[in-house]
Formats: C-alpha cells, structure tokens, sequence
C-alpha cells in the first residue's frame, strides 16, 4: 500500500464499501437504491417497480463483479443467484472500514497501539502510521498511538488477519491523572 495513495482499495460510505461491509456481517447483499418518483410516469406504477428492481441487480452484479475483480470477495453464481464470500484482503478491508465508524469508548479509556516493526519494513512503518492517523489515532510516542474510540477488537482482529500481530499490540487502557 503506497502512503500518497488512499488507504485503502475502498472509501468510506462508498455503496462498494457498504456493500463490502453487508457481505462481511452475513447479510443479505440488497442495498437500498434512491426513490425515483419520475420513473412512474415513464411507466406504469408495476412496471416502474419491475425497472427498480431491475436496475438494482444491475447494480448489484456490477459491485459484486467490482469487488471480485478486486479481489476482496470469490463470487459463486449458482443459478440467478451470487454466493459471495470474503477472501482474505476482503476481511482486512472490512475489518479497515469498520475502524472508520465505531464508538467512543467511555469517559478516561484509551485505545491504546504498540508496536515495534523492524528497519527491513520501514515502508510498512510507514504505512502503519499513516492507516493509525487516517483511523483518528494520535501519536503519543514514536510507535505509541492512542484514540479515545472503541477500535480496540477490531484493529486486533485486523493485525491478526494481516499476520503483523507479532509486531503489533492493542491495549485499551485507564488513563490515570494524578491531583
């Protein structure tokens, strides 16, 4: 991953990402498509509804194909319907966007990141920090980032995924102020 491009294959609130972030829940793939009140002039109000739901598997079909051509999801076709599961990178992006939305953790807890990685991956270094930064962390030391969200599982599950866990800790912690 280069640190001048986007952090990751996905943005965040994207309908790939949502769509990316169903899959990862095990949730039925069917994302919520804008009303279109002038289609029902065009046609008739059946026939309207028949051409919404048409152009949402469209949609749908390009996304899926986007997201395998991506290499996020492996996509089975058993008839007309898609079976999709999450690779490897997938599950990393998912676990990445899921990073972006959670909630603050309660009043005097941190979400605490350590790590020591060594000079031969001064890229990943990088990298990390940048992902750390891009996540609302702030750097507390040179390879101590701290956030007051509640990222805490998620980010040990996305270093777990990505085999850098031996470089990598997640602590969430009490901070302690002295009177």
């Amino acid at each position: 991953m280069n640190t001048k491009q986007r952090r990751g294959k996905l943005k965040v609130g994207s309908i790939a990402a949502q769509c990316l972030l169903e899959i990862s829940h095990a949730t039925d793939l069917w994302l919520a498509n804008a009303h279109r009140p002038y289609l029902a002039f065009r046609y008739d109000l059946e026939d309207a509804l028949e051409v919404q739901e048409f152009q949402r598997e469209a949609s749908h079909q390009r996304i899926l194909r986007r997201l395998e051509k991506q290499k996020l999801i492996t996509l089975k076709r058993l008839g007309n319907i898609y079976e999709a599961a999450l690779t490897n990178n997938g599950i990393a992006e998912a676990l990445r966007l899921q990073v972006a939305c959670v909630d603050p953790l309660p009043q005097g807890f941190l979400c605490v990141v350590v790590f020591d990685v060594p000079m031969t991956h001064n890229r990943f270094r990088k990298q990390l920090r940048g992902f750390l930064k891009w996540a609302g962390f702030t750097k507390t030391q040179q390879s101590v980032w701290t956030s007051t969200k509640d990222a805490c599982s998620i980010l040990a599950h996305l270093f777990h995924v990505s085999s850098i866990n031996k470089w990598v800790r997640v602590y969430r912690a009490v901070e302690t102020s002295y009177p």
